[in-house]
């Protein structure tokens, strides 16, 4: 007599693992200030990081490592690495999930300056997180995690701090720039003898997530030759 087999059970799939903000450690260093250079470009968008670190006296830890968020190094190319001008990108660990600058390689200072160079492509950017093209546009998503896949940086809600952007592009290609800014933004943008307008945009303190996802959402300005 044949029976019939009972259906195959499949166990659940994990959801989301929700992390509140209490559980976040504090970082060694705090972020004084960040300034983000973007020179856009469709396949190459170079994307220059300057950031000033002081220590933090809230950390506990053994490690002073710097522990930066970053995407997968097919999405996320590390150019340099430098702090107080001194280049230091041979001594840096990059990995999947983002980069460790060791301890060693920092200064014994009240404040130092990290400026990490990258580079990504916006076109080949289907994730539509960070900075991706949409009808020729640049458009920008760094909720909640997307600001890893333009920059290494603490991607993470308990890290504040001030935040000025500044984009180049072609301005035949790109001539409308677009922001969605509180009053308490400053902006200035000045029409040079060639043609060209550069683009600056000021928020903060802020929580990086937030103001992220506003001043780089752009059709820029000013076309300036990438800097390796």
């Amino acid at each position: 007599m044949a029976t019939a087999a009972s259906p195959a059970t499949s166990a659940p799939s994990a959801g989301p693992v929700t992390k509140y903000r209490l559980q976040y450690e504090p970082t060694p260093f705090v972020v004084s200030s960040v300034h983000l250079d973007f020179a856009l470009e469709p396949e190459a968008t170079v994307v220059t990081q300057t950031t000033h670190y002081k220590p933090n006296d809230k950390f506990k830890g053994a490690s002073k490592d710097m522990l930066f968020d970053g995407a997968a190094p097919d999405d996320l190319k590390l150019v340099s690495i430098c702090v107080n001008d001194a280049d230091i990108t041979a001594q840096c660990d990059r990995h999947a999930k983002g980069l460790t600058v060791p301890a060693s390689s920092l200064p014994d200072a009240d404040e130092f300056v990290v400026k990490i160079v990258t580079e990504i492509a916006p076109a080949k950017n289907t994730a539509l997180e960070g900075l991706y093209q949409s009808s020729g546009n640049f458009c920008s998503q760094c909720e909640a995690e997307g600001f890893r896949r333009i920059t290494f940086y603490y991607d993470r809600p308990d890290v504040m701090t001030k935040f000025t952007v500044r984009m180049d592009a072609d301005k035949e290609k790109y001539p409308v720039l677009l922001s969605t800014e509180t009053s308490s933004r400053a902006a200035t943008s000045q029409e040079r003898a060639d043609g060209t307008t550069p683009s600056t945009r000021t928020r903060g303190p802020s929580r990086a997530t937030s103001l992220r996802s506003s001043p780089v959402t752009s059709s820029a300005s000013r076309r300036r030759t990438p800097q390796r």
